[in-house]
């Protein structure tokens, strides 16, 4: 495979814990069999809107110190926003 394994190490080490740290939660992340694929799903429920927090993010110093910056193993990225169908702390088989 491509570097997938390299970006999964780089995330789990530096990315996963700094994201925790400045406030985000991620209730699944996940490598898809078979492919150079990664699927995360990253979640911001604090004061500011998504998309401000996440440039808070990026912007941080913590974030620019990240060598190497495992952005530089992605080569597709896809961004979609969701809305829950299902009320937050259940799953579909109990809700």
């Amino acid at each position: 495979m491509g570097k997938t394994d390299e970006w999964i190490e780089g995330w789990a080490k530096d990315v996963y814990p700094l994201r925790l740290k400045q406030g985000f939660t991620i209730p699944y992340a996940a490598h898809v069999d078979g492919e150079d694929t990664f699927v995360w799903i990253l979640e911001y429920d604090g004061p500011e809107d998504f998309d401000a927090k996440n440039r808070a993010y990026y912007g941080s110093s913590e974030r620019k110190s990240v060598h190497p910056d495992p952005a530089q193993l992605i080569a597709k990225q896809e961004t979609r926003m969701l809305t829950p169908i299902v009320p937050k702390g259940t799953s579909a088989r109990t809700a």
